[in-house]
């Protein structure tokens, strides 16, 4: 395989897997020191941190539109409650509201989950500036994510 094939593996591998350096160079059977300097050419390092911020901007967006409509669905409950009979335009918009919010709420988690990936990443880029180990990042980073 050429090089140009490898180095697109490696960076997927890095940017949207988060493999680390070691991993792609034990994975492709290449060495550290080409991976590392690939990912250097190819500013990997930007690019991963240009997808979190993607994400988090996504699920930061998610959990204020579902803000929103918690809202309008406690107002919506309140005006149905308030009026003296039923509206058939108000019970049919809470319905589509709810069922909305039902669907939402199952992706939070999923949400959730870019949030931890965003602070594992910062917390292992401080340590990184302080000049931990791949070890002590690891170590610090299943502490993070309580593994």
């Amino acid at each position: 395989m050429k090089k140009h094939a490898f180095s697109a593996i490696a960076e997927r591998m890095y940017v949207a897997q988060e493999y680390s350096f070691e991993a792609i160079a034990a994975e492709l059977k290449l060495s550290d020191k080409t991976v590392r300097t690939w990912a250097q050419e190819g500013n990997w390092q930007g690019k991963k941190a240009a997808l979190l911020k993607q994400k988090t901007a996504l699920h930061e967006d998610l959990y204020a539109f579902t803000r929103k409509l918690v809202k309008l669905i406690s107002t919506d409950m309140d005006r149905l409650s308030e009026s003296a009979g039923s509206n058939p335009e108000t019970d049919s918009r809470l319905e589509s509201r709810i069922n909305s919010l039902s669907r939402l709420l199952a992706k939070l988690p999923t949400a959730r989950g870019y949030e931890e990936t965003v602070e594992a990443a910062k917390k292992a880029e401080e340590i990184g500036k302080q000049g931990a180990s791949s070890d002590e990042i690891e170590k610090r980073v299943n502490e993070l994510l309580g593994l």
